[in-house]
């Protein structure tokens, strides 16, 4: 009797650390808070063409989506652009950016043309930017606005950490 009273002692001691560690796990992890990924505008300005080859090591060139969200991402101040009051967020500025859209360059639509998926200088690619003025008309992309821009122009390049 006291043989199984210690047995059954010993299974409620690892049946309790058992739930502690699994209530405690899924909490600790979250505790840890990981770095946010980093985003930045080139500092200098690429072709249509070069756009998606004109990150840095560790980067590549975003698609809105990825960098949509600013206040999840942590901008590189050492690697982009940055303006006298831009601090260490995003500046105002427009740069070439992914669409996820099929290649096109003739479309003449902000979000479909892309240079032909950044691989020619004809034609026109969509750029974006946070919004510099305030009293704009809010759109499907706010707080962005765009515009379309020729191909053969030098425009800086958004980019998003791998």
């Amino acid at each position: 009797m006291v043989r199984n009273i210690g047995l059954f002692a010993i299974r409620m001691i690892v049946l309790t650390m058992v739930c502690c560690v699994a209530i405690e796990a899924p909490l600790i992890a979250a505790s840890k808070k990981k770095n946010p990924k980093k985003y930045y505008l080139s500092q200098s300005g690429f072709t249509g063409s070069q756009a998606s080859t004109a990150c840095e090591k560790g980067f590549h060139m975003a698609t809105l989506w990825e960098i949509y969200n600013t206040s999840s991402l942590q901008y590189d101040v050492d690697l982009g652009v940055v303006h006298g009051n831009s601090a260490f967020g995003p500046p105002v500025g427009f740069g070439w950016i992914r669409t996820g859209n099929s290649p096109n360059n003739t479309a003449n639509i902000p979000g479909l043309d892309d240079c032909l998926s950044w691989t020619v200088n004809d034609g026109k690619g969509t750029t974006v930017s946070l919004a510099g003025h305030w009293n704009t008309t809010s759109s499907v992309i706010s707080p962005w606005v765009t515009i379309l821009i020729t191909c053969d122009s030098s425009v800086s390049v958004w980019c998003v950490q791998d």
